[in-house]
């Protein structure tokens, strides 16, 4: 059912750095994006068993196509509810933080820089969750 909806399934098992180019270029067709970072599983002993540590390759995406004058907007996405088994009746929360974009965190240096907006991107989608937690 995938490819009905228009959705195409990046190949992970290609390796990073062919998964980080096809989505590049989805966005040179200004197409959307979607990059799940915690894949909905509790992580027991992480200081936030809600949430993983995210990756980079987001913000590398951002950054290689701000390089070439694409500017990418990143809807910051908190769910709260994807923990329990598939089969396990459960309400599935949502809130959905304001677009970033990697110029605000731009340096000299590349590496800072994917660093930088991979950690403000993950401290706004913790924000978000911890909303969405406490109205609970």
């Amino acid at each position: 059912n995938i490819p009905r909806i228009g959705t195409i399934p990046v190949d992970l098992y290609g390796g990073k750095r062919s998964a980080i180019g096809y989505c590049e270029e989805r966005l040179r067709e200004n197409r959307a994006v979607v990059l799940l970072q915690g894949g909905g599983k509790i992580e027991k002993g992480s200081s936030n068993p809600y949430m993983n540590p995210f990756r980079r390759g987001p913000a590398v995406i951002c950054y290689n196509l701000m390089r070439e004058g694409l500017e990418v907007p990143v809807t910051p996405i908190a769910m709260f509810g994807t923990h329990w088994p598939v089969f396990v009746p459960c309400t599935i929360q949502v809130k959905i933080g304001a677009p970033m974009t990697i110029k605000n965190f731009m340096s000299a240096d590349a590496a800072k820089t994917i660093v930088l907006f991979r950690q403000a991107l993950e401290d706004r989608v913790r924000h978000l969750l911890l909303e969405l937690i406490r109205s609970e």
